[in-house]
């Protein structure tokens, strides 16, 4: 059987550098190079989104052009609900709501509340058994998921 599996890395949010950077120039007293930063980071974070909801169009256009059972998978850097999760996922169904059990909070930053890293499969798989793995080597916990037919 042929399955078509797409993975992504979607353009970044650049969370952890700005928060560097902030701690850096709170550490060095500077309130108005850390106000500069966060003011810098808002415009950053706008055009991150529109970077991203550009690539979800590509990646759908992709996805909804395959006839083969499907997984997408990776790093979306957006949490459920907005515009680049509802996209990707349009017709597919969420690994960690048809198998997962808990949070599942993949982003290890943000006192782990968030969870931007995604496996969707096709219907015609079913979702038996989701994970999310911790994993201290990076800012991220890798996700598993297993499929059945």
């Amino acid at each position: 059987m042929t399955i078509r599996i797409i993975n992504v890395h979607m353009q970044t949010t650049s969370f952890d550098r700005m928060r560097s950077k902030a701690a850096q120039a709170r550490g060095a007293q500077d309130a108005e190079q850390e106000k500069a930063i966060y003011l810098d980071y808002s415009d950053n974070f706008r055009e991150n989104t529109v970077r991203r909801a550009g690539q979800s169009g590509l990646i759908s256009s992709l996805i909804n052009a395959t006839e083969y059972p499907l997984i997408v998978c990776g790093d979306f850097n957006d949490p459920p609900g907005t515009f680049t999760y509802e996209t990707l996922k349009s017709g597919l169904e969420d690994g960690f709501h048809t198998a997962g059990e808990g949070y599942g909070a993949t982003f290890r930053g943000f006192h782990h509340l968030l969870r931007i890293d995604y496996l969707f499969h096709s219907s015609l798989l079913e979702g038996i058994k989701y994970k999310v793995i911790p994993y201290d080597m990076s800012d991220h916990n890798p996700v598993c998921l297993e499929v059945g037919l």
